[in-house]
């Protein structure tokens, strides 16, 4: 349920990442606190959006896979009635047009969820290298040592 990931997901984490921000911002500098919390929250609010559209999709190729089980299941169940009439090639193209659509919703799944992979790492990443500089310019003002 909602409360019990709230509860055992979101708030542990929330809570770490506060004590981990008071951390850094006590034992270095504020500005280290709000780039790892900024990092953070782009991190959120990037796989929030892409997992919306993600959920869009994923429910298009549900309704796509079920309507085309729907067409064969009616298919077989009335064989002798296609084959009275000669609809082989009409069921047949019903059938392949489901999965058409069906193929290009999963090809453009596959692409969403290598656009949030390439996201969370870019993301990740730029808030990497922008600690990086900040403890490279802290460092080479003598304010902060290589072992801090």
């Amino acid at each position: 349920t909602i409360s019990r990931a709230v509860l055992f997901s979101f708030l542990p984490s929330m809570i770490e990442l506060a004590l981990v921000c008071g951390i850094l911002a006590h034992r270095f500098s504020p500005m280290f606190s709000l780039l790892t919390a900024a990092t953070f929250s782009a991190y959120v609010m990037f796989t929030f959006v892409v997992n919306g559209h993600l959920g869009e999709v994923r429910k298009g190729m549900m309704m796509m896979d079920k309507e085309g089980m729907a067409r064969l299941t009616d298919s077989l169940f009335n064989i002798e009635s296609v084959k009275l009439f000669g609809n082989e090639r009409f069921e047949a193209d019903r059938y392949n047009s489901c999965l058409k659509v069906q193929q290009e919703l999963s090809i453009r799944n596959e692409k969403m969820y290598a656009l949030l992979n390439f996201g969370q790492s870019t993301i990740f990443t730029l808030g990497l290298t922008a600690m990086m500089l900040l403890s490279l310019a802290r460092i080479s003002a003598a304010r902060m040592t290589l072992g801090d």
